[in-house]
This record gives C-alpha cells, sequence and structure tokens, in this order.
C-alpha cells in the first residue's frame, strides 16, 4: 500500500474511533453537528491542501472505489478532494 493510501486509511480509522467514542454523532451533512461526513469532507479538504494526489496516487486511491463510485466520477472533472473523500467515506461505511 502507498503513502496517500496508508494516511487515507489511518484518518478513516479516526474517523470511526470518533463514532464509536460518540464524539461524532448521526445525522445528515449539512447538520449543524459534527458527523462522519462532515468529518470525512473536513479531512478530506485538509489532505488534497496539504498533499495532492499524484497522477499514480489518483489512479491507486480511484482502483479502491467502488464501481458505481467510479462510474459517477467518471462523468466529472473529480481532483485530489473528490477521490480522497469518496474513499474516506467508503472505508467509513465498510466499518
Amino acid at each position: 500500500m502507498n503513502y496517500c493510501l496508508t494516511n487515507i486509511n489511518k484518518e478513516a480509522d479516526k474517523i470511526i474511533q470518533k463514532i464509536k467514542s460518540g464524539e461524532l454523532m448521526e445525522g445528515c451533512c449539512m447538520s449543524t453537528i459534527q458527523t462522519a461526513t462532515t468529518e470525512a469532507w473536513e479531512v478530506a479538504q485538509a489532505l488534497a491542501e496539504i498533499d495532492p494526489l499524484s497522477s499514480s496516487d489518483k489512479e491507486d486511491v480511484f482502483s479502491k472505489l467502488d464501481k458505481d463510485v467510479q462510474s459517477q466520477l467518471i462523468t466529472t472533472n473529480y481532483d485530489s478532494f473528490d477521490l480522497i473523500y469518496e474513499r474516506l467515506l467508503q472505508l467509513i461505511n465498510q466499518k
């Protein structure tokens, strides 16, 4: 696993721990409370700004996404944020 995927996995684990501890609540993404979705959004923004994905990293992250998410992203002009955010959501929802 490359550095980028390792970082995304670590951040997903942190979010999952916050869910388990009750620090993050269930709610819609437009909620004023901090939810897993809003946390994933903020983490993805920070990671994309600090260290944008290289072309090979984009390919690696894209290949890890569910096929339906890949199909949706193909129709858009996706960037590092989109890939990181979708991967975080996928990992959070798997656990």
